[in-house]
């Protein structure tokens, strides 16, 4: 059951993180209206924002539930970026609801401006607690925690704006293609930076196949873009981006095993005995059921261009 349980939270954050890299995109296209070509999604922000919410909400319940003897333990390392990411989503909230309800226009507005920003923020602070967890000290005290955030955020980035990207297709202006093609060179290229300099240290508990195969997955970046440039359909790169982005977790998942926080508590010690499998089975039938109407929604956006 601890296995399941520590799948159910990565789905349930890895979701809130896709969906978070949409909302992004959308903000990207309100700042630079004149990537918006085939005018979609104009007013996707506000029903995505919602739908993560409640993921992330579920994700930071089904912890609280799980590792109840230890929830503290496990929120109290990355507390300083824990904040930053709090303190982003209720930014973020808060400019979300005047840009939309207050109908800012497209641009270089200050609404817009703070509201991508908070878009960018949120997810990488909850990104950099993660990575605390698996090197035990801040991200920016130790090299492969820091390598590890740089490889988050040009993933992260490389998702967003490559959304864009895919909205715009074929149509794509000539600036976002080669915005999206300089994104995912460097978030290969940081991919193989950091793998090369984990494997080096012999002594990192994260040196093995599970890192080594998200390595080279990532690193095949730059191959799966290539082969979409010659076949003429590079805007459908995104996909590759989202599977990473799915898959990621759950391989640094593998290579922190045994740990939780490393070096301090392992998964054995941290979960909840108590838990019993109906509950577990009804929080997969919630996660399930908020990701399946996630999915609808992203696609029913996508399907309508507006007015």
């Amino acid at each position: 059951m601890t296995t399941a349980a520590i799948f159910l939270i990565l789905l349930l954050f890895s979701l809130y993180g896709w969906l978070a890299s949409l909302e992004f995109g959308a903000s990207i296209l309100r700042l630079f209206p004149r990537w918006n070509v085939v005018r979609r999604p104009r007013v996707m922000q506000l029903p995505l924002l919602s739908v993560s919410t409640v993921l992330l909400a579920m994700a930071i319940g089904c912890t609280a539930v799980m590792f109840q003897g230890a929830f503290v333990l496990v929120v109290r390392p990355p507390a300083a970026v824990l904040t930053v990411a709090v303190a982003g989503l209720i930014l973020r909230a808060v400019a979300a609801l005047f840009v939309y309800y207050g109908k800012l226009a497209p641009g270089v507005r200050l609404g817009n401006i703070v509201l991508a920003l908070a878009g960018l923020v949120t997810p990488l602070g909850f990104g950099a607690a993660g990575i605390q967890l698996l090197t035990g000290q801040p991200f920016w005290q130790s090299g492969d925690g820091l390598a590890l955030f740089v490889v988050l955020c040009s993933l992260w980035l490389a998702q967003g704006i490559g959304f864009v990207h895919f909205l715009a297709g074929r149509l794509a202006p000539e600036g976002l293609v080669h915005t999206t093609r300089g994104l995912n060179v460097l978030f290969a290229a940081a991919a193989a930076i950091a793998a090369q300099c984990m494997f080096r240290h012999d002594y990192s508990h994260l040196f093995g196949l599970p890192y080594a195969y998200f390595a080279v997955l990532s690193a095949a970046t730059v191959l799966w873009q290539a082969a979409a440039v010659l076949a003429g359909k590079e805007w459908r790169l995104w996909w590759y981006l989202t599977f990473l982005a799915c898959i990621g977790p759950a391989l640094l998942l593998l290579a922190n095993h045994p740990y939780l926080i490393f070096p301090t508590l392992t998964l054995n010690d941290a979960y909840n005995t108590g838990v019993h499998g109906v509950t577990l089975v009804a929080c997969y039938g919630l996660a399930l059921a908020a990701a399946y109407c996630g999915v609808r929604l992203v696609a029913r956006s996508l399907s309508t261009p507006d007015a």
